[in-house]
């Protein structure tokens, strides 16, 4: 087996691995559309918890993971009405 480390001369954990793994679910449900609370217990089960206080251990918030939420947020609150823009230029 070789010795490899990262850029700060670290060895890669098991732990860093599932919290990137937690992460990466999200972000992928975000960009998918798919809606995160809906999935979190499918996440529970996979990671082999029994509830989801054990998993949010493993949930850390990343500009990427920031920005999808925020949009999605942005995209709830602001919606767009579809043909408004077309009545207003009728009139």
């Amino acid at each position: 087996m070789s010795d490899q480390t990262d850029c700060t001369g670290a060895r890669p954990k098991l732990h860093a691995l599932r919290h990137a793994f937690a992460v990466n679910c999200l972000v992928r449900w975000y960009r998918e559309g798919l809606n995160p609370n809906d999935l979190l217990p499918d996440l529970v089960t996979y990671m082999g918890h029994v509830d989801l206080t054990s998993t949010q251990v493993y949930l850390r918030t990343t500009p990427e993971l920031r920005s999808l939420a925020s949009q999605r947020f942005h995209d709830y609150a602001f919606p767009k009405h579809p043909g408004k823009e077309v009545e207003d230029d009728q009139s």
